[in-house]
């Protein structure tokens, strides 16, 4: 664990600020999304800041518009996220994160109901030099909508 920690950290630790998009509006929206929540979500440009912390990460996402989400989680365990911004709330998870070679793995499950709360699936990586967040729906690779950052 502590060489995976290790691995870890050397690869995603740092601030990561947002540099574009590929084919996140198109992916939303097969994904079912609402068109309000959409223009919401690609409207934001967050900076996104990762830490180790012991055998913890701790991850905050400052959206901009006084909207910072962050967590604490440990691989492997279940953990909560939940949107503390807006009422009602545009997320509430029950989510997995997992690190194997070189990618980290996040499974959401919704814990809201109705149209566009879906299950994603969201497996980051860093590729000459940018933080790649690809989202797809959960159990459904085929297709995602990505997020791409740059160390700041």
């Amino acid at each position: 664990m502590a060489d995976d920690m290790n691995s870890f950290e050397e690869i995603f630790c740092g601030t990561w600020k947002w540099d574009r998009d590929e084919n996140l509006v198109e992916a939303m929206r097969k994904m079912k999304y609402q068109e309000e929540e959409l223009q919401m979500y690609c409207s934001l440009k967050p900076t996104m800041t990762i830490e180790r912390r012991g055998d913890s990460v701790y991850m905050k996402f400052d959206m901009g518009k006084d909207m910072v989400h962050d967590c604490l989680f440990k691989f492997d365990e279940e953990f909560e996220t939940k949107d503390h911004v807006m009422n009602p709330p545009s997320f509430h998870n029950k989510e997995v994160a997992s690190f194997k070679d070189g990618v980290l793995t996040f499974k959401a499950r919704t814990l809201l109901t109705g149209p566009g709360k879906v299950n994603t699936q969201s497996d980051m990586f860093v590729k000459d030099g940018e933080l790649h967040t690809p989202m797809s729906p959960l159990g459904d690779t085929s297709y995602n909508g990505n997020r791409i950052f740059k160390r700041a």
